[in-house]
């Protein structure tokens, strides 16, 4: 993991990382490499900084996959056993380049000619291994972003991706090469006159990226890569962008997705009071309340997630799949925009202003449809007493129990539940 400027606990992560080598008796075997955020590669050999660029976006691009396929496979196993033999090949093909000429003029023909260490053909057979053991079986798509390390480290999060697979929903990781993405657009962005090796290293990791998704996209029936450029245009109406940090692309990416029809709901997951986890969880609620899209935030501090924040939230995303109301509408700005103005009470008040929303998927509830419909209610009686949002009640009970929230635990409004 990176160093990074302030007190973000992302660059004290390779200090527990080391900690923990130490603990296991690895120092001596073990090197941590932490460069810095703003220039990840400035300490090493060009031809190496090549290649682990190649690598992290094949990497990336695997891990998607299996996450496209798992949900809806022939056979149970059948997308982790190609992922497993596919990202072996992928660490022997990094060990054989390592081996040959790393210079700096050979690794960029690797990429000027599209050969890229062997990676494209591994990546192409992969692909269409995965195309064959999936199955067409629609399932809502659920983007989880966040912060970079707590959402790409399964223990760090609960296993969030497994949890909600399990629940029948099928999951998009944001890549972990999208952070190098940022830092790259950013710099193109802000500096005055970008130097020549400047301008070589963005053109070298452009290319890349293009040359491994279009690897694997075609069998895939991938659409079009999305980009950071993308996401930070789609968050101006929220953020502004020279806010540098994560949260542009927490809620950008997502609302970019949500826009083109690509995701029907997303999970922002992030350390227990990060403030860019908790700006975007802010800014995901007015993006709830402007343009549908269902939001769910999980702060995390080494418990396990609430089994039933996750039940809800799946509940509700699948009701929204099959009544076709998980679709992007226009956004109606009839209040200032945020980005403009902004200030810390502007962006924290209004999601405030439900005791139940911690927890709480965002967004309108619907009616829910068969299978998931419960026996009838009163709908005057079923509802949160803070900010009237419809609750979900438990079958054979006098009281709802769908908000999990703490501080509206003991203001829950009784329910009648009429039995057949």
């Amino acid at each position: 993991m990176t160093t990074t400027h302030g007190p973000c606990r992302e660059g004290t992560y390779n200090l527990l990382n080391q900690i923990t080598i130490e603990r296991l008796g690895w120092k001596d075997r073990v090197r941590i490499w932490s460069p810095a955020d703003t220039g990840y590669f400035d300490d090493l050999p060009g031809g190496l900084s090549v290649l682990i660029f190649a690598l992290m976006a094949a990497s990336d691009l695997l891990l998607g996959a299996l996450h496209e396929v798992r949900p809806a496979e022939m056979r149970v196993g059948a997308a982790q056993e190609i992922y497993d033999r596919h990202f072996a090949a992928l660490l022997e093909k990094a060990a054989a380049a390592t081996a040959g000429n790393l210079s700096l003029p050979a690794a960029l023909w690797q990429v000027a000619t599209g050969r890229l260490f062997g990676l494209g053909g591994l990546l192409r057979t992969a692909a269409i291994d995965f195309s064959a053991a999936r199955t067409n079986k629609p399932l809502p798509r659920v983007l989880v972003v966040g912060e970079v390390y707590v959402r790409c480290e399964a223990f760090a999060n609960h296993f969030l991706i497994d949890q909600l697979e399990a629940r029948g929903l099928r999951t998009h990781l944001a890549p972990l090469g999208e952070w190098l993405e940022y830092a790259d657009v950013i710099i193109r962005r802000e500096a005055k006159a970008l130097r020549l090796g400047e301008r070589v290293s963005s053109l070298v990791q452009r290319r890349i990226q293009e040359l491994t998704y279009k690897s694997m996209a075609p069998a895939l029936r991938w659409p079009a890569r999305p980009t950071v450029e993308e996401a930070l245009d789609a968050v101006e109406p929220y953020l502004r962008t020279d806010l540098h940090g994560e949260a542009v692309l927490t809620v950008g990416g997502p609302l970019e997705e949500w826009r083109r029809g690509r995701i029907d709901a997303v999970v922002s997951v992030g350390p227990l009071e990060c403030m860019p986890n908790k700006i975007s969880e802010a800014q995901l609620f007015h993006v709830a309340e402007r343009e549908g899209l269902l939001a769910l935030t999980l702060p995390v501090n080494g418990d396990p997630v609430d089994a039933e924040v996750l039940d809800n939230f799946a509940f509700e995303t699948h009701a929204r799949f099959q009544r076709g109301r998980s679709r992007p509408r226009e956004p109606h700005m009839a209040s200032p925009q945020i980005s403009k103005s902004p200030s810390a009470a502007d962006l924290g008040n209004r999601a405030l202003d439900c005791p139940n929303r911690r927890g709480w998927a965002r967004g309108p509830l619907t009616q829910l449809p068969p299978p998931f419909a419960l026996r009838p209610s009163t709908p005057q009686d079923s509802r949160c007493s803070s900010c009237s949002t419809p609750l979900r009640p438990e079958p054979g009970q006098s009281h709802c129990s769908a908000s999990v929230c703490p501080p509206s635990l003991s203001r829950r409004t009784p329910i009648t539940v009429q039995e057949n």
